[in-house]
């Protein structure tokens, strides 16, 4: 049988690669606030994706192609999409940057930072409330970070379905509904309006028949208000370029900082402190709060 090791691995092996992983972890965060901020989408084009019915048609959506780029430029690695269904995607991370930094430590899942940026993504980006969770972890041994997220509902119905859907549901509602009817009286093809039922089904606004269901009417009649509430403007992909230049930008500024606290003359410490913010280091999930941590230890 084999024996099994139960003393806790170390994340860093020294002071110098704590405090050197714990800088490009801010960088990752200064670069994750950049980006997240400058990444508001409107409805339209969160509703293309909460639409779709799989992964690929997820994969196609310009919204998701410009969150993959983005995650790439936040240096967390490249995103992907292995499942969908009503309320839930799962996200699938390859070549993950902060397992990366974490070099020594062999199990447990880590990427925080990644679930962090993935939860502002969907509620500042997209204004869709969420809880996201790490499901699998390269640290565990899986081939790739995987997490899951969970959509909130009220905030998928306040923004998946859009003018033409509330039409379609009070046309049903009226017992006057029929395919060709409706599509030749809103200047649709009837390809179309079956896609919007089918995607008035998945969200259980209407049963098997065409009926409206009890979510349905109570969608219909709370839903009036929707329109005064959305905003048009251009997605972030059509100024991708400044996002760039703002996130690399933000990235030389944390360097050059970094080089220039490196160019500062040594000074003389007590030991004793270097072993105590050795210890700090280990236990903080980023520079910023080790730093916190000092200040506070020498107030």
């Amino acid at each position: 049988m084999d024996e099994v090791n139960d003393q806790e691995v170390e994340p860093f092996d020294s002071f110098a690669e704590a405090v050197s992983s714990l800088e490009k972890l801010t960088k990752i965060e200064t670069k994750i606030a950049v980006g997240i901020e400058k990444s508001l989408v409107p409805w339209k084009e969160s509703r293309k994706l909460l639409k779709c019915m799989n992964p690929d048609q997820v994969s196609n959506t310009s919204l998701f192609q410009f969150m993959q780029n983005l995650f790439l430029q936040m240096g967390l690695g490249k995103l992907g999409i292995s499942n969908v269904s009503r309320f839930q995607l799962t996200l699938v991370l390859t070549d993950c940057q902060v397992c990366k930094i974490y070099r020594t430590q062999k199990s447990g899942r880590i990427c925080f930072i990644t679930s962090d940026a993935i939860l502002k993504f969907f509620v500042k980006g997209l204004d869709l409330p969420c809880v996201v969770e790490e499901t699998k972890c390269a640290k565990e041994g899986s081939e790739n970070c995987e997490f899951k997220v969970d959509l909130q509902p009220l905030g998928v119905y306040k923004i998946a379905l859009d003018e033409m859907d509330r039409v379609l549901i009070g046309c049903i509602l009226s017992s006057k509904f029929a395919v060709k009817d409706f599509a030749d009286d809103n200047g649709i093809e009837e390809g179309e309006v079956l896609y919007r039922l089918k995607v008035l089904k998945s969200y259980q606004i209407v049963d098997e028949n065409h009926n409206i269901t009890e979510i349905g009417s109570t969608y219909y009649k709370f839903a009036q208000g929707l329109r005064a509430l959305e905003e048009d403007f251009d997605p972030p992909w059509k100024s991708l370029a400044d996002i760039t230049t703002a996130i690399a930008a933000k990235n030389s500024f944390a360097e050059a900082m970094s080089e220039t606290v490196g160019s500062e003359p040594v000074i003389d410490v007590d030991s004793s402190e270097i072993v105590n913010l050795a210890e700090e280091a280990k236990k903080s999930k980023s520079f910023a709060e080790l730093i916190s941590k000092y200040v506070k230890l020498n107030e």
